[in-house]
């Protein structure tokens, strides 16, 4: 699918400032189905609460 880098992206990478743009665009690429993520026609918004519990859960070092 790809990662559509645009200024919603770029913003929950600044709120979640441990994880850079690049590393959220691998996460949604590797997992395009995950809850965290809402797809919108060809572009994605996270949904941060579910993400936050997402890498809280499953991730241990990014």
């Amino acid at each position: 699918m790809g990662c559509v880098s645009n200024n919603q992206l770029q913003s929950v990478s600044v709120k979640l400032c441990f994880l850079s743009l690049t590393k959220i665009c691998k996460l949604i690429d590797d997992h395009p189905d995950a809850e965290f993520i809402l797809w919108n026609g060809s572009g994605v918004q996270i949904k941060r609460r579910l993400f936050e519990k997402y890498v809280d859960e499953y991730l241990t070092a990014i």
